[in-house]
């Protein structure tokens, strides 16, 4: 052998590649690939998106405060509205309005992925340093993928909520592993949360036990007491960083007290179904788990356990409860992995960052990537009738805001989706009232000296309305309008065709 091919066959030179690294690559290679289209599924699932009640006030309220550059402290498509409004979610909505304005509803959509990207991230950065076994990190990824789907499923607020929940956990993970400076993030984080959405409080709560235990149980390695009180005072004076001020504090504590038996998310865990349940059973068999498995940080342990409670009383605080386990408690997996694993550093990320491009940039390509397809709502038809009448109409509280998109100014509203931001606990019970067909339903109807009413048609108040001198001016599938006057014939329509497209009919 001459010394040039001794020195091509030597294991170092990079012309030769022993057969072992080379088996290695191509394992390492195929489980990228693997990951890669695993990341690339979860994202277009979490991509698909249906219309919430409320997304064409979230929309139509956004833009109003864009054209106007000011805060309505009253409410102009509401009749019955009869307190100040404080809306709580105004950046939210400024920030849903302007991708709309800048790409219709493709724009909601990227917006959507976008943050959910960005939480997605925040969830992998806290791995970051710890020994795994892949399928183990990519099992906990997909359980928080799972845990987060009922709140980002359509395009509200919330989303930024569970986007902000996601940082602030984040950043406390980091402050426990001696990275104490991380504590100045905090107070501006919850300055903007508390203009994006109320779930501040629960912010606010995490703050609140994470600080108490540093606090009573101080340990050499944690942030100096002072700090600590620092950190607890400084977070919840920033969300006084708000239009709205104290107020907005004293709103949200009347508004979390107060029965919400119209919206579903707010109803106790039981309540949701089988896929809640599955939810909240898996990311609790993943925190005993690891609490079984390693001695956890009493404050990660009472957080979670907290959130586990609240979310059996109200269901949407699932997220909440889920980035909680998996980000301060899934680390602990990692602790006690083999020891052949390494640790999980940029090239998760990386696949993180290429599968949202790529998702990205399919969004505009794939053939339903305009619609945000409504499930719910009032038929075409009742909508094209409505647009041709003006007054005051008695509204469900999930068709207020569609019919506020739809039908203002000619139209006002009797109830929507905004609660006690604009309506009063009576107005809220008179609604529930009319919706039961109590015996004062009527009564109540005729207090509020509408013009039409428009209700579910199968609802038996109908048919008392009827009774009691309303005519029946519309009938469809899915809901009647009523009019006060007589009219000449009555509408009907057929059943509406599918599937609509959000913010059309």
């Amino acid at each position: 052998m001459t010394a040039t091919e001794s020195r091509l066959a030597a294991p170092g030179h990079v012309g030769v590649v022993p057969l072992e690294r080379q088996s290695s690559g191509t394992v390492r290679a195929a489980m990228l690939t693997a990951r890669l289209g695993m990341l690339l599924g979860a994202l277009s699932l979490v991509a698909w998106t249906t219309a919430d009640p409320d997304l064409w006030g979230h929309v139509r309220f956004g833009l109003d405060i864009l054209r106007d550059h000011e805060l309505p402290a009253r409410d102009p498509y509401s009749f019955t509205s009869d307190r100040p409004w404080v809306n709580h979610e105004w950046l939210a909505e400024v920030i849903i309005a302007a991708a709309y304005a800048l790409d219709g509803p493709r724009g909601l959509l990227i917006l959507k992925l976008l943050v959910v990207c960005a939480t997605l991230a925040l969830v992998i950065l806290v791995f970051r340093h710890r020994r795994w076994d892949p399928a183990v990190h990519d099992l906990l990824i997909a359980t928080a993928i799972f845990g987060i789907l009922g709140r980002i499923h359509s395009v509200r607020p919330q989303l930024f909520s569970v986007l902000l929940a996601a940082a602030l956990l984040l950043i406390l993970c980091l402050v426990d592993r001696g990275r104490r400076a991380l504590l100045v993030l905090v107070p501006p984080l919850m300055a903007l949360w508390a203009n994006l959405h109320g779930g501040f409080l629960v912010g606010l709560g995490i703050i609140g036990i994470w600080t108490a235990v540093r606090f009573v149980a101080h340990e050499p390695d944690a942030p100096a007491r002072p700090h600590i009180v620092a950190l607890a005072v400084g977070s919840a004076a920033a969300t006084l960083a708000n239009p709205y001020g104290p107020q907005l504090w004293s709103f949200l504590w009347d508004t979390v007290g107060l029965s919400r038996v119209e919206i579903a998310d707010w109803q106790p865990l039981w309540a949701t179904g089988f896929f809640g349940i599955t939810q909240w059973g898996l990311v609790t068999a993943v925190a005993i788990l690891a609490m079984t498995r390693h001695r956890v940080d009493i404050a990660y342990a009472a957080i979670a356990a907290v959130l586990c409670l609240a979310t059996l009383k109200i269901s949407r605080l699932d997220a909440f409860y889920t980035l909680a386990v998996i980000m301060m408690l899934g680390p602990h997996f990692g602790r006690t992995a083999a020891a052949g694993h390494t640790a999980v550093r940029a090239p998760t990320l990386a696949l993180l960052a290429i599968s949202g491009a790529v998702a990205l940039a399919t969004v505009p390509l794939a053939q339903r990537s305009s619609c945000i397809e409504i499930r719910v709502g009032p038929e075409p038809e009742a909508t094209r009738f409505a647009q041709r009448q003006q007054g005051r109409m008695v509204t469900f509280f999930d068709w207020g805001q569609y019919g506020i998109w739809h039908l203002a100014p000619a139209i006002q509203v009797s109830m929507d989706g905004r609660r006690e931001t604009v309506y009063s606990d009576a107005v809220l019970r008179s609604h529930r009232r009319i919706y039961a067909n109590t015996p004062d339903a009527i009564d109540l109807v005729e207090s509020m000296k509408a013009d039409w009413i428009w209700l579910p048609h199968d609802w038996p108040v109908v048919s008392r309305l009827q009774s009691a001198g309303w005519h029946l001016a519309f009938r469809g599938p899915t809901s009647a309008i009523l009019s006060r006057q007589p009219v000449s014939a009555v509408e009907t329509a057929e059943t509406a065709a599918s599937p609509r497209c959000f913010p059309q009919y």
